[in-house]
């Protein structure tokens, strides 16, 4: 697997797979990772920035949700780690990079599904 510019090694394919017999399904799972995803990031990063662990506990548990009905393997574990350690009464020093990593990897699982989407986009063009 060879990660993309944002350094996801999510792949699509699993994901179409698993929706295979109700395109339908799948189109509308995908959308909704698309629009739902990116609010998401925002209040996790907002609330983490501002300290409040319980919403970013609250944003990381929702981003872990929506990676696991996309077979976003590795967001769907770097969410809940996160959200464990938000919940956690430990501090640990590393919370800022385990967010940020969150981020990044559930960007570059939008930066994959966006290039599927406009793929499909150009295909129906044809």
């Amino acid at each position: 697997m060879s990660p993309d510019a944002y350094g996801s090694s999510y792949h699509i394919e699993s994901f179409r797979e698993r929706y295979s017999n109700s395109p339908g399904i799948f189109e509308q799972v995908l959308g909704i990772f698309v629009r739902e995803t990116p609010p998401k990031l925002e209040q996790l990063k907002a609330a983490h920035e501002s300290g409040d662990r319980l919403q970013a506990a609250k944003a990381a548990h929702s981003l872990a949700n929506a990676a696991g009905a996309v077979r976003a393997v590795r967001t769907l574990r770097l969410a809940r780690e996160l959200e464990a350690e938000l919940k956690s009464d430990d501090l640990n020093d590393d919370l800022d990079a385990m967010v940020y990593a969150l981020i990044r990897e559930a960007n570059g699982v939008l930066s994959v599904m966006l290039d599927y989407v406009r793929a499909e986009d150009s295909k129906a063009d044809l």
